[in-house]
């Protein structure tokens, strides 16, 4: 494939490639004195990869770890979907999402999700355009805590989506 064409012309000659999860265990099986079976959990930016292996110095010195993998599995759920959570559920009510207005009627979610939904283009166009402005201004006034909702009003205003998701990360 086109890593292995770029890995020769780099002037490697011996390209070997492994599933994430093998490389990942690498530094945990240099400290293994024994053959262990070990789960490797792979958590990257948009997918989660999970392997049970068998390490320890008898496999250390194998490029071909083929037989050592007894299992894996991924799915396409990753660090950047847990952030997103994290910001969504923990962050968010602090910018007034679950409030309501002074009529007791709930306030949307919507523009809440739209705010932190920083992976999908969709939910950030809706977000930062000028109707969700109006919106955002609309709700602050009916508001019963306004103060929160004019935070949500300031990411719209600087731009703040991938910043606030990033704060989630890093908590």
């Amino acid at each position: 494939g086109i890593l292995e064409r770029a890995a020769k012309r780099a002037g490697f000659r011996d390209v070997v490639f492994q599933f994430e999860p093998v490389a990942a265990g690498l530094d945990f099986e240099a400290t293994l004195s024994e053959e262990k079976r070990v789960l490797v959990v792979d958590i990257g930016g948009g997918t989660t990869d999970c392997s049970l292996l068998l390490m320890g110095p008898q496999w250390r010195e194998k490029a071909d770890r083929q037989q050592s993998l007894l299992g894996h599995s991924g799915c396409r759920v990753g660090g950047n979907d847990l952030d997103i959570a994290l910001a969504f559920k923990c962050l968010m009510p602090l910018l007034g999402m679950g409030g309501d207005t002074e009529k007791g009627i709930a306030l949307p979610i919507l523009p809440w999700w739209n705010a932190v939904a920083i992976n999908d283009v969709p939910a950030q166009t809706d977000f930062y355009s000028a109707a969700n402005g109006r919106l955002l201004n609309d709700l602050l006034r009916s508001a019963r805590d306004s103060e929160k909702v004019s935070l949500l009003l300031k990411v719209w205003r600087q731009r703040l989506s991938y910043r606030l998701v990033r704060s989630a990360e890093e908590s």
